[in-house]
């Protein structure tokens, strides 16, 4: 083979693998998970928070599971076991060795007590080098400073001024953290001590995006850089900006509908002429417009969307995506998401999309929840009632399947109503965003959403039934 031919094609690896990034790899310990599945998160973007799956591992019976990934930079990423999650900061190259336990909040043992809702029932240990420069402790220990000072000198007085010790705070971090060499930790404490001077009111916004933004690229795998920056350019448009009104903001997006029309209005502020920084102001906004009655929801949408073809930054089009794909999930006139059972033979038991033709009255119950089970008549009864135009489907959350199905009375009665079991799909649960029981929603004839949520069966929603079905 020709020499300067291996040369070349040595050369194409290399690129292709430093293109990949560096492999960092994860050693877990999860006892308790034998046999169950762990999957590994990261959001797509911190501004819209999408979630994405990056790796997916079965626990071994031994309680030891493994996965490796290539990265380009540090990332925020999280596991996810059940319901429960727990968040870690990984670098480029790194090894970790880590050990999760399920904490049950009923457990008289148990010191766990976070009041996050993500991270209930749910612990993570990080054997890591003796040393203070591992990046998740430094970012635990100036946390934890952070903490301490809101504690001491804003929790009592939240009226005063803040500006003194909010020095004495900015030298103490200088002192304690400033000589660790690591860029990722140092711009997250610079932008954590912005965000807190901006929510302090110990400087204005102004000064903060000069100093900040205006002055540094945009570091988008950053939480506290993002943070700050949706914290000063949250409402900006609407009364922060001087050179904007709402005439300009109302013609652009209700009247035009234009992603293009939208950029010229924000380039009246002088703040705002760099594109860069000006399209991510304009994806921060757009994001807020949806939830403002003054903007017509459609056509923000509609320069969401060609923002998300047209944009002039790929990241931003990535961002302006998700936005959408956050907005219309679980939303009246939106598709419903896919929704397959299968047996435990892999053959189809429900599948939602061959449901069409028919209203679809969906709940997820649990069989040790008594507001759900108190559902289980009524449920009966519409179901019953409305046969020939609705299908009434339940999926029950239960970890045991037969237990679940006999609170539930399955098994000693012929139900009017199809209950099935979500045999540990755990990704069917975040498609609905199932994160309490009982859950309803009505599904139209076209496989869309109609409703959610829905009135449970017992608040008299037959009479609502029968106007829909008119329609």
């Amino acid at each position: 083979m020709n020499k300067s031919y291996v040369l070349f094609l040595m050369v194409i690896l290399f690129s292709t693998l430093a293109g990949a990034g560096e492999i960092t790899r994860m050693e877990g310990h999860f006892p308790q998970a034998a046999g169950e599945e762990i999957r590994l998160m990261a959001r797509e973007d911190l501004l819209s928070y999408k979630a994405k799956e990056i790796d997916a591992r079965v626990v071994d019976q031994d309680g030891h599971f493994y996965m490796e990934i290539a990265l380009k930079e540090t990332q925020l990423v999280f596991f996810r076991y059940r319901h429960g999650s727990r968040y870690l900061y990984l670098e480029p190259g790194k090894s970790y060795s880590l050990h999760f336990e399920i904490s049950r909040p009923d457990d008289p043992e148990s010191h766990y007590r976070s009041l996050h809702p993500g991270h209930q029932g749910l612990e993570m240990q990080m054997v890591a080098p003796d040393n203070d420069e591992e990046l998740n402790q430094l970012v635990l220990r100036f946390d934890n400073t952070i903490a301490g000072y809101l504690e001491t000198h804003v929790m009592n007085r939240p009226r005063a001024s803040h500006r003194s010790s909010f020095r004495q705070l900015s030298l103490l971090a200088d002192s304690l953290f400033g000589a660790y060499d690591k860029p990722f930790f140092q711009d997250y404490k610079r932008y954590y001590l912005a965000y807190l001077e901006t929510a302090l009111n110990a400087r204005s916004a102004r000064a903060i995006i000069e100093e900040h933004i205006l002055k540094n690229p945009i570091l988008y795998r950053n939480p506290m850089y993002m943070d700050l920056f949706n914290s000063v350019f949250d409402d900006y448009v609407f009364t922060g900006s001087r050179a904007i009104t709402r005439r300009d903001l109302n013609d652009a997006v209700n009247r035009q509908a234009s992603y293009h029309a939208l950029m010229d209005t924000l380039g009246k502020d002088t703040l705002l002429m760099n594109d860069r920084i000006r399209e991510l102001v304009m994806l921060v906004s757009l994001q807020e417009m949806l939830g403002i009655s003054e903007y017509d929801n459609g056509r923000v949408r509609k320069v969401l969307q060609e923002a998300a073809s047209e944009g002039k930054f790929a990241v931003h089009r990535m961002m302006a995506s998700n936005i959408l794909y956050q907005n219309t999930k679980i939303k009246a006139g939106f598709p419903a998401p896919k929704l397959v059972i299968h047996d435990d033979s892999g053959e189809v038991l429900f599948d939602l999309g061959e449901e069409k033709g028919k209203y679809v009255y969906l709940f997820f119950w649990a069989g040790w929840c008594p507001v759900s089970m108190s559902e289980v008549p009524p449920m009966a009864d519409i179901a019953s009632d409305f046969e020939e135009d609705i299908s009434v489907v339940g999926i029950m959350v239960d970890e045991d399947r037969d237990v679940s199905f006999a609170a539930a009375g399955a098994g000693e009665h012929g139900m009017p109503f199809r209950l099935y079991h979500y045999d540990g799909d755990y990704r069917m649960l975040d498609r609905y965003r199932v994160r309490s029981i009982p859950q309803y929603m009505l599904i139209d004839p076209e496989g869309k959403v109609y409703d959610y949520p829905f009135p449970a069966p017992s608040a008299g929603i037959s009479d609502r039934l029968r106007r829909i079905i008119r329609r």
